[in-house]
């Protein structure tokens, strides 16, 4: 993860030619906030799609316990 924050920090970092300490650790922390964020979501969506099919598997043997 941290490989992957500061690979692309580096790259935001020469496209805008930040100079100053403080904004290169902001843009750091930003992109540590936006990542983990990323991964939050990816998660929650994760757990939504495996509660959908598992809805789904269960009133497949509802169903087919009714006929």
């Amino acid at each position: 993860m941290n490989a992957i924050i500061d690979t692309n920090a580096k790259k935001i970092i020469e496209l805008l030619d930040v100079k100053d300490p403080g904004i290169k650790n902001q843009i750091v922390l930003l992109l540590a906030e936006a990542f983990e964020t990323g991964v939050e979501n990816g998660i929650k969506k994760g757990q939504e799609q495996a509660l959908k099919e598992a809805t789904k598997a269960i009133t497949s043997l509802i169903e087919q316990d009714t006929y």
